[in-house]
């Protein structure tokens, strides 16, 4: 267990830690909470947030993708699954009411305003749904990676503003969600038609990545492993 909390430790860190970099006050509120948590001390992390959700405010779901993390990093992966499920349906619902309780946060008081998750917050919810659920049963990993692509066509196919521009355009595509399509599409050994599918999107997305052409290629041939054997993918964020 302590080797697969330290790999996850520094993998949760290393993709969710944007999240309270655009907010210095929220960052530092949770200073000791992270030295926690960078110490391997997820038990008094865990503890750390509890107290926090206790608390008046709108910073509620935030801190619950904090808890998610500390729990799949503790071995939990279902339950950091739960707790992902919750934020993730609560930002799609304040998405729905967003618009017109922006316009009563204006006439009235601005802390009416309820935090939706920014875009990326958005996308990576659901890779963290699919790597969860991936660690306990894997029923939906499939379903959750699919989510991944869906929810930037959308963030992408509203975001035009009044005047019709739309700078969501020019949002860089996270190829993840597709890669892990991918691979478990190319689990089943017979899917190759969708593995060669998901594999091009990650090749166009992400051409940098040094591996995707090898994928693509196993992909659209057809041959995964021979019997008895396998692929093992590693996930990582580096830069």
């Amino acid at each position: 267990m302590g080797r697969f909390t330290s790999a996850c430790r520094a993998f949760a860190l290393a993709i969710w830690l944007p999240i309270a970099a655009g907010c210095a006050t929220y960052a530092d509120q949770l200073h000791e909470l992270r030295l926690d948590f960078y110490g391997g001390h997820l038990v008094d992390a865990e503890r750390q947030i509890a107290k926090r959700l206790e608390r008046p405010g709108n910073e509620g779901d935030v801190l619950k993708l904090e808890r998610a993390l500390v729990e799949l990093c503790s071995g939990r992966p279902k339950q950091a699954e739960q707790t992902l499920r919750e934020v993730r349906d609560r930002f799609d619902h304040l998405e729905q009411k967003s618009v017109a309780e922006f316009g009563l946060a204006m006439l009235t008081d601005d802390k009416r305003l309820a935090y939706a998750g920014e875009d990326y917050e958005k996308v990576l919810i659901r890779v963290f749904l699919s790597l969860s659920n991936l660690m306990h049963d894997g029923g939906d990993a499939y379903a959750y990676a699919l989510q991944v692509s869906d929810k930037q066509n959308q963030i992408i196919d509203t975001g035009a503003d009044e005047t019709g521009q739309n700078p969501k355009l020019a949002y860089k595509r996270v190829a993840v969600g597709a890669y892990l399509h991918g691979a478990l599409c190319e689990q089943t050994h017979r899917d190759f038609d969708d593995v060669a599918r998901s594999y091009t999107k990650v090749v166009s997305w992400q051409p940098e990545f040094a591996f995707g052409q090898a994928d693509l290629h196993r992909g659209m041939s057809g041959r995964h492993s021979a019997p008895g054997n396998g692929v093992l993918y590693v996930f990582t964020l580096v830069g």
